[in-house]
């Protein structure tokens, strides 16, 4: 038996996971959804082409996050534009810094930074000297990529992935050089200061939206379109219960708490 006030949910949990399952299937089936294309992508070709004007390179890091632990699709999402990026910046010729906090994460960050350059037809142009891993230690990793950073005197810096208390340090570093500054995280409690410090944001599972563009998986996509659904329904719950609370019903609350 479910526990008292938790009936709603429950089957809300349902609804939620038929829609992505659904949607998911009808993606892998050929219908798949189409995305709007994010103004943040906009943003990562022009950092990427203001850099070639400058003749500065790019620095990019996917954060504080192992690729085996609860935050791995924040790591992944952040990979995917990496290689975006990678691609870009060996098209354009565009040197490209990569630092990263972890062993695992170092590994595949390197094979992404390189595959986006074959992809451009520039395998020769990887140097695997330019991906970089300081230290798993928090601030010693932050320390290192505002070296990198200031070092460098990069044109562009990318963060996108989980960050913690890291996040507004990375982020003034980015700001001290005036340099395009592209962030994204879903971890609510580092939004913010992404928001305030950087030139563009990636908000919340943006993230993961930008990654599904960019890849075009079915799969993914489905999974976009299916939580956009969810949202709406509960869009429209929400203002329901605030329509019929105003006029002194409470038919939404009481089965809202079932």
């Amino acid at each position: 038996m479910l526990p008292e006030g938790r009936l709603f949910e429950f089957l809300y949990l349902i609804i939620i996971g038929f829609t992505m399952f659904y949607y998911s299937n009808q993606a892998k089936k050929g219908k798949v959804p189409k995305i709007a294309r994010l103004p943040a992508l906009d943003a990562v070709d022009e950092a990427v082409g203001r850099c070639a004007e400058m003749g500065k390179p790019l620095f990019f890091t996917v954060g504080s996050s192992e690729i085996t632990d609860a935050s791995t699709a924040q790591t992944l999402a952040g990979l995917t534009l990496m290689k975006y990026v990678a691609t870009l910046a060996a098209r354009y010729d565009v040197p490209m810094w990569v630092v990263n906090r972890y062993g695992a994460t170092h590994v595949v960050a390197m094979d992404v930074v390189k595959q986006g350059y074959l992809e451009a037809g520039r395998p020769e142009a990887f140097k695997p000297e330019q991906v970089l891993f300081f230290s798993s230690e928090q601030f010693a990793y932050a320390a290192g990529c505002a070296g990198i950073m200031h070092r460098e005197q990069v044109g562009a810096a990318f963060m996108v992935g989980q960050f913690m208390a890291e996040a507004l340090y990375l982020a003034e570093s980015a700001a001290a050089l005036d340099c395009i500054s592209i962030a994204g995280t879903a971890r609510a409690t580092q939004l913010h200061f992404f928001v305030a410090a950087c030139d563009y944001t990636l908000i919340a599972e943006e993230i993961f939206v930008i990654s599904a563009y960019l890849t075009q998986d079915p799969a993914q996509l489905g999974m976009v379109r299916g939580g956009d659904i969810c949202k709406v329904i509960a869009t429209i719950l929400i203002a329901v219960g605030a329509i019929s609370a105003s006029l002194g019903s409470d038919i939404i609350s009481s089965i809202i708490s079932k």
